[in-house]
Order: C-alpha cells, then sequence, then structure tokens
C-alpha cells in the first residue's frame, strides 16, 4: 500500500511535474485534491466502509469505550440479539432505578436480556449490564474515514483492506483536478474518465452489497 508521500509523487509525475517539490503545485495542494477523491470514492462505493467491531463485556459493567476507527453506528447486538437505541438520559435513568430497587449499579442479568443502549462521545452505554464475563457485543457500523497527512505513515483509507485499486483512482481523480485548475481541459477530461472507469470496476468487486438495518440508528463520529 502506498503511503501519502509516494501518493504525492505519482500525482506529481503524472501530471508532468518534478517530484522534488519545485513544481507548480505544494505537497498541501496535492494532498488536498487526494483527500477529495478519498472521500468521493467511499462516497461512491456501496459498503466500502462497512465493518463490524466487537466488544467484550466484564459483569456489571455497562460503560464500554467504543473503536477508536468507526465513523458511524448502524446497529448494536448482544450474542447476536439486536438492542434498541435509548438517549444517554434514558439509560442512565434505568441505571439510577436499578440502584434504588437493587442496591446495585446495573441490574444483575445475563446479557441475553439486554434491550437498550445509548451512545456517548466515544463510549457505548448498556442497559441493564451483563452478569457474566465474556458476553460479546457486536457493532455494525462504518469505518472512520481520515485524512491523509503528508507522511511516510499515513495511508488512504488506512482503516481499510483491499484498496490497490482505489489507490489509483484517488491518483487519477486528484491529478485530473489539479491539470483542470491549470487550464488543460482535455488531459483532465481523460485522467477523470479513467478514475471513473476504475471505480466503476471496484464497485463490481465490492460484493458487500448489504443495506443497514431497517431499525438503525445512525451515530456519526468526527475526526479527532
Amino acid at each position: 500500500m502506498y503511503d501519502s508521500t509516494i501518493l504525492i509523487d505519482e500525482v506529481n509525475d503524472l501530471c508532468n511535474e518534478p517530484t522534488d517539490g519545485t513544481g507548480r503545485w505544494t505537497d498541501t495542494q496535492v494532498l488536498r485534491k487526494i483527500n477529495f477523491a478519498q472521500s468521493e470514492i467511499s462516497l461512491k462505493v456501496q459498503d466500502l466502509l462497512r465493518t463490524n467491531a466487537t466488544i467484550t463485556c466484564t459483569a456489571s459493567l455497562a460503560t464500554y469505550t467504543l473503536p477508536t476507527n468507526l465513523g458511524k453506528i448502524y446497529q448494536v447486538y448482544a450474542n447476536g440479539i439486536p438492542l434498541n437505541p435509548k438517549s444517554t438520559d434514558s439509560v442512565n435513568a434505568d441505571l439510577r432505578a436499578d440502584v434504588t430497587l437493587n442496591g446495585l449499579i446495573n441490574t444483575p442479568c445475563t446479557i441475553g436480556y439486554l434491550t437498550t443502549y445509548a451512545l456517548e462521545n466515544n463510549t457505548i452505554i448498556l442497559s441493564p449490564a451483563s452478569n457474566a464475563n465474556g458476553s460479546v457485543l457486536t457493532i455494525k457500523g462504518e469505518l472512520l474515514l481520515t485524512d491523509l497527512t503528508n507522511s511516510a505513515t499515513s495511508y488512504p483509507f488506512e482503516n481499510i483492506p483491499y484498496l490497490q485499486k482505489a489507490q489509483k483512482i484517488l491518483i487519477l481523480f486528484a491529478a485530473a483536478d489539479l491539470t483542470i485548475t491549470d487550464g488543460d481541459g482535455t488531459k483532465s477530461l481523460s485522467l477523470r474518465q479513467q478514475g471513473s472507469d476504475l471505480l466503476e470496476h471496484l464497485e463490481s468487486d465490492w460484493n458487500i452489497r448489504s443495506t443497514p438495518e431497517t431499525h438503525c440508528v445512525v451515530v456519526e463520529k468526527q475526526p479527532e
């Protein structure tokens, strides 16, 4: 997988520009176009960012930290059973009621009887909590798409596997945007068409076509 510094050089080379920083565009300008292309690809290819995450529960613990690479959450399951979303205030009220009724911070019950959850910042709050260690939450959602930085440790679609073809599209789209700003409409159109053809192939190859659950809640997180 190419890191962002190699992508910048590839874009400059495609535009017949030097790769030593002496060309018409700064690395920052090239990188901005690459990030635009990354967003465009992720929007056009259905389910490209779809992922499942798991959290192993601890007995009597209601609050867990979510994986940092999650950008959206569609549905949460407890041992395969879908949970219903509630507001944080409602879940906290349930937990306070548990204290009153049971003298415990969380009602002791098996995770199979879990019914609700709430999301607050980077945490998920269960109501009630599990009474046993090792029960599993499965979170269906989308990966967080992060902007590239000019670094050898920054990769396009860094949270996503299977993207050799998408990297080529990034290069073509970024080069097309840069050449159009330079007034070279013919070359820009050609590069854009090459990228669009590859994008169609990527959509065909990407066989995950499932739709979000009908009773899902969508929660978006912003890059930190």
